[in-house]
């Protein structure tokens, strides 16, 4: 049965069961939450929480990493030589696979997520020459925002200022990238939920304890576990973009992987790990 991701945290933290119990959350407040989720949301009845990134939904843009993942298949070698370049690769890493990844995974560690300003024109030039521009999913304004967050059957939630990767960062700028998102979602919009979807799931030791500091009541983490117990460092979440078979998804709600951690077969938490570039 599909619940209130408040209320799944409430029944976890008392240590009641959650078996059966699904709640359903939206990282980024994209546009397509509010064009193709809502109506199914509202006609099933059900409830979902979106994740807010403060700068996105200020200017209604499109993040840096779909505009990359659109554009790589039309990107020339010369464009992808200047890409690079504006992100700092050296001219001897080449990529043998997956350029695009590479340059995904070289903005997070390098750039501590945050996509320099010179990549970002050279992706509005190459959007322009290759007729790509406005053709992404985009983050809803904070008007679109604050008009969903009025149904009952949403809520909304913290997901920074800028979408950095925390791990990276100072603890007051972790506590700045939370606190901030919060506030500002208090002033745009009801049914604010105090709780931090950590960007690209990466975290370590600090993550959870400041963003308590910040306000949060509780913190979400990426991990394909089941919500069984209260844990103060983050409560798991499935990411439903991950590939996986339908008897796959359902084998880990099941317990699968909680079966598998517990027999030592695999250890860890099985939150995602930060990228490493090749040198």
């Amino acid at each position: 049965m599909v619940v209130p991701l408040r209320e799944l945290i409430a029944r976890c933290r008392a240590g009641k069961s959650t078996t059966g119990l699904v709640a359903l959350t939206f990282d980024d407040a994209c546009l397509s939450v509010q064009q193709v989720a809502a109506p199914i949301i509202r006609e099933t009845g059900t409830h979902a929480t979106v994740f807010c990134v403060r700068e996105a939904s200020e200017t209604g843009t499109p993040f840096w990493w779909d505009r990359l993942s659109q554009l790589a298949p039309l990107l020339t070698p010369a464009e992808w030589e200047s890409l690079f370049a504006s992100l700092d690769i050296p001219p001897s890493v080449a990529p043998e696979h997956d350029p695009g990844r590479l340059a995904r995974d070289t903005v997070i560690v390098r750039h501590r997520g945050a996509l320099p300003r010179k990549a970002l024109e050279l992706l509005q030039a190459a959007e322009a020459r290759h007729g790509a521009a406005g053709q992404y999913d985009r983050a809803m304004t904070t008007g679109e925002l604050s008009t969903l967050a009025t149904d009952a059957h949403f809520e909304v939630g913290v997901h920074t200022t800028t979408h950095r990767a925390l791990p990276l960062l100072s603890d007051s700028e972790i506590e700045s990238e939370v606190r901030e998102c919060h506030d500002w979602l208090r002033g745009a919009a009801e049914q604010v939920l105090p709780v931090l979807a950590i960007p690209y799931g990466l975290r370590d030791e600090r993550t959870a304890p400041l963003a308590r500091r910040a306000g949060m009541d509780a913190v979400l983490r990426i991990a394909p576990r089941n919500v069984g117990r209260w844990d103060e460092g983050g409560l798991p979440r499935f990411s439903m973009s991950e590939r996986r078979s339908g008897w796959k998804l359902g084998a880990a709600l099941l317990g699968a992987y909680e079966w598998v951690y517990a027999s030592g077969l695999r250890t860890g938490t099985g939150d995602p790990p930060m990228p490493t570039l090749s040198r």
